[in-house]
């Protein structure tokens, strides 16, 4: 198997560089205009990270996506945890990089190791995660994989990762557009409901004028 934790291919997470800070603004506003974060589990986002979670075989996987101070993880396998501060976690570094992360042992790590999750329970020794990636090239969120003991992806694991979080990215698209359909037709009703009542109006002044010239004619 190929040993990427030695390849450009992949950053160890012990880079400082933020290639996409000048668009935090922007990122956070994309972000937001997708109404994900902090949402209740969608089977969808849960089959993704279970799928996931057996082709690495680890015990942990999860999506998350990152908002301004704290992560969200949408979908969850193998851990309860819902939102982490942002500064602990390792989707921070992966939102940060143009390559996949890949941490082999977080304790020894310069960055990690001091995080809750790997100086205490479930003491977290592996990561490796992708970055989900809209249109624009916003870095939302990522799909992630972790183990309490040390691993070596491979090239193709990473290829794989890659895909899920296409496949994450394409289910964001779809749920907005379903969203913003559903909001548009419920839109149409309200100005439906409108012209009827309206119409409504306009034809009860219109019986009421006809009758008031039939009478009129009568009394002539």
């Amino acid at each position: 198997m190929e040993n990427l934790a030695d390849n450009s291919f992949v950053d160890t997470g012990s880079s400082s560089a933020y290639p996409r800070e000048n668009l935090e603004a922007a990122r956070l506003e994309e972000l937001n205009l997708y109404q994900i974060f902090g949402t209740p589990p969608e089977p969808l986002f849960d089959d993704l990270a279970e799928v996931v979670r057996i082709r690495f075989d680890t015990p942990i996987s999860v999506i998350s996506f990152v908002g301004e101070t704290h992560v969200h993880f949408k979908a969850r396998i193998g851990t309860d945890l819902e939102y982490m501060k942002r500064e602990d976690t390792f989707c921070d570094q992966t939102i940060r990089q143009d390559l996949p992360v890949v941490v082999q042992q977080a304790l020894d790590h310069d960055i990690y190791k001091d995080c809750p999750v790997v100086a205490g329970p479930p003491y977290i020794q592996f990561y490796a995660g992708v970055p989900i990636i809209t249109a624009k090239g916003h870095a939302i969120g990522a799909v992630s994989v972790v183990d309490t003991i040390p691993r070596s992806p491979s090239r193709s694991d990473f290829d794989f990762l890659y895909g899920v979080a296409k496949l994450a990215m394409s289910a964001l698209d779809m749920r907005k557009q379903s969203r913003e359909l559903m909001e548009m037709a419920n839109r149409m009703k309200s100005i439906t409901k409108k012209l009827d009542e309206v119409s409504g109006d306009v034809d009860e002044e219109s019986s009421i004028f006809l009758e008031k010239l039939r009478l009129q004619q009568r009394s002539e």
